[in-house]
């Protein structure tokens, strides 16, 4: 029989770990998943070091919507997928809010713009939120625009509804303007 010793000074490697002090969902199983983190927070990491893709999401801006039937949906947020090295140690996580939907009761309402999240090093930034005008019977109407990288712009309308730029931009849905999704950070173990 042999048995083989484990050379001095040597210990077994750690698993890789996490806390996160903001809100997050952990859809892991076996440590293989998504875990999204959902507000704003520190992430602090131990053991080996793994890399890992992250989706850094901004909020989407918020919509307009005037009693003359202008409907301005916001812009969808930036969005960017990239490869992240997770060493030990703590990072800050910026999540973007949402920007709040406007309603004016006769001509002019600007929705508001959503915020950005930047995470290990990159910033997705928010959309812009919708613009409506009817003022000395001239109608306009703009949709926000989308954050960078790669967000779409909102869309317009002289009814009750106009889609929300994506992604999470704000809609008009049958006449109630509706705010901008918040921004997100998705981290894929594979």
């Amino acid at each position: 029989m042999i048995i083989q010793a484990t050379p001095y000074g040597t210990k077994k490697e750690e698993p890789f770990a996490f806390t996160y002090s903001g809100d997050f969902t952990d859809e892991r199983v076996d440590g293989i998943g998504d875990v999204t983190l959902n507000t704003s927070g520190q992430l602090v990491t131990t053991g080996k070091t793994v890399t890992v893709s992250v989706y850094i999401l901004g909020a989407g801006g918020g919509a307009a919507y005037n009693s003359y039937r202008r409907a301005a949906s916001g812009g969808g947020g930036g969005n960017q997928t990239v490869e992240v090295t997770l060493e030990p140690g703590t990072y800050e996580i910026i999540i973007g809010t949402g920007g709040a939907a406007v309603s004016a009761q006769y001509d002019k309402a600007t929705g508001g713009s959503g915020g950005n999240t930047t995470a290990f090093g990159k910033t997705s930034t928010g959309g812009t939120g919708g613009f409506v005008n009817y003022s000395g019977g001239s109608p306009s109407y703009t949709g926000g625009s989308g954050g960078s990288p790669n967000g779409s712009a909102g869309t317009t309308g002289t009814s009750n509804n106009a889609s929300g730029g994506s992604p999470n931009g704000g809609a008009v849905i049958s006449g109630v303007a509706r705010n901008g999704g918040n921004g997100l950070v998705r981290i894929t173990f594979s």
